[in-house]
Parts: structure tokens; sequence; C-alpha cells
């Protein structure tokens, strides 16, 4: 879920001009709240895309990066979502994952709102993903790049 799409106005600046940025949704007021954003801003590569919850609905190699920031504990069925997410990646295109730590920290969610960074490393490799990076540049969350397998 983009919500507010905090994060795809910021790579729509970074990958301008020339590329796109899509924040998925699984909310039409969320969706249209982004439409009036890229408005305001004047970015006519920030686009608002409603999905469903279990499909990404991203266009056969279409994407270089997938990201998600305190999003992958609220899918269901990770493994078939990214799966179905795998058809959107070009060749040597990424996953990005960031999600708070399974603990419980001064700040965030509590630990039953969020999962150990090894549920994702073993889901995602279910999913047919390589780990390419594991970084831990952030003090309450985990900060994971995938690949698709060979």
């Amino acid at each position: 879920g983009a919500g507010d799409g905090y994060f795809t106005r910021r790579f729509a600046k970074a990958v301008s001009p020339g590329g796109q940025a899509f924040g998925l949704e699984v909310s039409s007021m969320r969706v249209e709240s982004m439409k009036r954003d890229a408005e305001r801003q004047g970015l006519d590569n920030y686009k608002a895309v409603l999905v469903e919850t279990d499909d990404p609905g991203l266009d056969r190699g279409s994407v270089d990066v997938v990201f998600l920031c305190n999003a992958y504990h609220h899918l269901q069925n990770r493994v078939n979502y990214f799966k179905k997410t795998s058809k959107g990646l070009k060749k040597n295109g990424r996953v990005v994952i960031v999600d708070f730590y399974n603990k419980r920290m001064e700040i965030g969610p509590p630990p039953s709102h969020t999962l150990a960074k090894e549920v994702v490393l073993e889901e995602m490799k279910e999913a047919g993903y390589t780990l390419l990076k594991d970084e831990d540049f952030l003090e309450y969350q985990y900060y994971l790049e995938f690949k698709l397998n060979d």
C-alpha cells in the first residue's frame, strides 16, 4: 500500500525525467488523494494505481524496483503475491522490503504486528527470489533487497 504517496512522490522526483513511479494502493480514497498530490506537485510521472489485495497488477516486465516500506506484513498469502510480482519485474529487477524489527521498541508497532526478518527471507526464497542485500543502517527496521532466481 502506497498510502499517502510519501515514497512514491520521492521516487517520481528521483527518476525524472524519463522514469515513472507507481503508487499501488488498495484504497480508492488513498488513490484519489495520491492523484491530487501528484497534480499539486506537478509530477506527471507519479501514478496512483488501484490494485487488488492479492495481486500487484503489474504489466509483464514493466518495473525495475518494487519497494515496500512497513507494508510486507499486511499482505495476505505473501509467497503467491511475490510470485505474481515477479512477472512485472524487468530483467535484473529488484524487490526492496523495509519493515520493523519483530521486537518491542520505543517506536513502531508492537511485535504482534510485525514479522521477523527470517520469515521474510524464507517466504521470498519460496517465492523464487535470492537475497542481494541485508543492511542494518536503520535503527528500527530491516532493509532487504532481492532479485529473482536465475
